[in-house]
């Protein structure tokens, strides 16, 4: 073997190497990822009162723009271990992801259309839940 085909083995060597650890990280940052999408600590909730016209309604509701997105700090501790192969909305630091809901005649929340689905929606929302939501503390049965 000439001192060549030598150097040239030894480099498909190392890129095989680095392509494998490449893997192993990104591999890591997705089970990463998935464990900080799972804890519903590393949320934030941003909502808003507004009105909304479903279509096909002639009728307005009261309504509320629900909001949340991962913590920046929690973004900022998993992006140092580098970035996987996929991307989603929710890796953007600072950005809010969410969808106009309202409550039915008969106490349902329902998602006003659009947007993100940041609540389990069809549900039944009493007025002590509608008030929570407006203060920003989402029920548990809500939360998806």
């Amino acid at each position: 073997m000439s001192r060549v085909q030598e150097l040239e083995a030894m480099l498909a060597e190392a890129r095989d190497a680095e392509r494998e650890e490449d893997e192993r990280k990104r591999k890591e940052q997705s089970i990463k990822w998935n464990e900080i999408m799972a804890n519903k600590e590393n949320y934030e909730w941003s909502v808003k009162e507004c009105k909304t016209t479903p279509f096909g309604s002639k009728e307005t509701y009261e309504a509320l723009c629900v909001q949340k997105r991962i913590k920046p700090e929690v973004i900022d501790e998993w992006a140092k271990g580098g970035l996987p192969m996929f991307h989603y909305d929710s890796q953007d630091k600072g950005k809010w992801l969410g969808m106009v809901f309202y409550r039915t005649d008969e106490n349902i929340l329902t998602p006003g259309g659009g947007g993100h689905h940041v609540l389990k929606t069809p549900k039944l929302c009493s007025d002590e839940e509608w008030e929570q939501i407006k203060n920003g503390s989402i029920p548990e049965k809500f939360i998806g």
